[in-house]
C-alpha cells in the first residue's frame, strides 16, 4: 500500500518512463497484500507456496522458483493462516486441482496446525510439502534441494548465495536467478565465519555462484571459502 510504496513514487516513475503504466497490487497489511498478488497469477499455478508472514528469511529461498512459475506466495501467521487467506488456498486448489502446497519453514515459525487447515479444504496430504530444519539455513538448504528437483530449469550448476541475516538483498534477487539462462536457486548462508554442514550439501556440484551483497553482506574470507568448498 501507501505506507509501503508513497504515491509521489509512483508519479516518479511515471515522469521518469515514457507511457508506463503502474499498477498497484495492495492490501491493509501483508498478509492481505499476498493475497491480492496470489489473485494475479492463482490459475494455472501448479505450486502454492506458504511461508511465514513474520520472518522474511525462509520464503526467501523459495523466492527465485515463486517468480520463474509465477507461483503464488501466501503468509501464515505462527498458528496458521487467517480466514481470508484460506480462503484464497481454497480458490487456488478448486483452479488447480492436481495442484501441490508447499510450506517454508518448520513448526517453530508456523505449527502443524497450518497442514490441518490445508487439508480441511480438499488437499490430500501427499499434496502437501514442508520444507524446514532446525535454523534458517537448513531450511534454505532444503528448499534448495527441492527446488533443484522439482522446479523445471533450477537442475542446473548454477546458485545464488545471500546472507541469512540481511533479507533485503536477497529479495531483490530473485528475478535475476530466475531471469538467468542457467535459472539458480538461493542458498542462504551466514555473513561470516563457518559454513555450516547443510549449506556446503545445497552447493553440491555447483560451478557458477552469484554472491549476492558485498562485503558487508557476506564477507570476502566466506565468499572465498563457499568458492573452495
Amino acid at each position: 500500500g501507501e505506507n509501503a510504496v508513497r504515491p509521489e513514487v509512483v508519479e516518479d516513475i511515471e515522469d521518469a518512463v515514457d507511457g508506463a503504466d503502474v499498477d498497484r497490487i495492495s492490501g491493509d497489511d501483508r498478509y492481505l497484500t499476498a493475497q491480492a498478488l496470489a489473485r494475479e497469477v492463482i490459475v494455472d499455478s501448479p505450486i502454492l507456496y506458504i511461508a511465514s508472514g513474520e520472518s522474511q528469511v525462509d520464503a526467501l529461498s523459495i523466492a527465485p522458483a515463486a517468480y520463474a512459475g509465477a507461483d503464488p506466495l501466501l503468509l501464515s501467521t505462527p498458528k496458521g493462516v487467517d480466514a481470508a487467506t484460506l480462503a484464497t488456498v481454497a480458490e487456488w486448489f478448486a483452479a488447480n486441482a492436481n495442484g501441490r502446497v508447499v510450506i517454508i519453514g518448520g513448526t517453530a515459525v508456523i505449527t502443524n496446525n497450518l497442514e490441518k487447515q490445508i487439508l480441511s479444504v480438499g488437499i490430500a496430504a501427499n499434496k502437501v510439502t514442508r520444507l524446514a530444519g532446525k535454523d534458517r539455513y537448513e531450511t534454505s538448504a532444503a528448499a534448495v534441494a527441492w527446488v533443484r528437483s522439482n522446479v523445471s530449469g533450477f537442475a542446473s550448476a548454477a546458485i545464488g548465495l545471500a546472507s541469512g541475516q540481511s533479507p533485503i538483498d536477497s529479495l531483490t534477487s530473485a528475478p535475476f536467478l530466475a531471469g538467468s539462462s542457467e535459472k539458480a536457486p538461493l542458498l542462504l548462508v551466514p555473513p561470516c565465519g563457518t559454513i555450516p554442514a547443510s549449506s556446503r550439501g545445497a552447493l553440491g556440484t555447483a560451478t557458477r555462484q552469484y554472491v549476492i551483497g558485498g562485503p558487508g553482506a557476506i564477507c570476502d574470507d566466506l565468499a572465498l571459502a563457499l568458492k573452495r568448498r
